[in-house]
C-alpha cells in the first residue's frame, strides 16, 4: 500500500509537485491512502486535482483510501460539491 500525505497548505504553486506525485501513484495497482489530517487551506485546483486522480484510479479499477480528514479538507470538499471517497469526505 503506498501513501500520501497532502501539507497543511495545499495550493496553487504546489500543484505541480502534487500533480508529480499523483502521476507516480496513479498506476500502481495497491491501493493508495491520502492522508488530509494536517490540510488548514486547500484550493480549488489542489481538490481538482485529487478528484481527477480518483476518478482515474477508479476508472482502472484501483483503490484509493481517504485517512484522518480535517474539518477544513471535508469543508473544502463540500463547498465545492465534490464526493471524494465514495461519500467518505464529506463535510459532517
Amino acid at each position: 500500500m503506498s501513501s500520501l500525505s497532502l501539507a497543511p497548505v495545499s495550493v496553487g504553486r504546489d500543484a505541480a509537485a502534487l500533480k508529480q506525485q499523483l502521476l507516480q501513484l496513479l498506476e500502481i495497482p495497491q491501493p493508495v491512502v491520502i492522508d488530509a489530517a494536517k490540510v488548514e487551506q486547500i484550493d480549488t485546483p489542489t481538490l481538482q486535482l485529487l478528484y481527477a486522480f480518483e476518478r482515474d484510479r477508479a476508472a482502472a479499477d484501483r483503490q484509493v483510501e481517504w485517512r484522518e480528514c480535517s474539518t477544513q479538507f471535508q469543508a473544502a470538499v463540500a463547498l465545492l460539491g465534490l464526493t471524494l471517497g465514495s461519500g467518505a469526505v464529506a463535510a459532517h
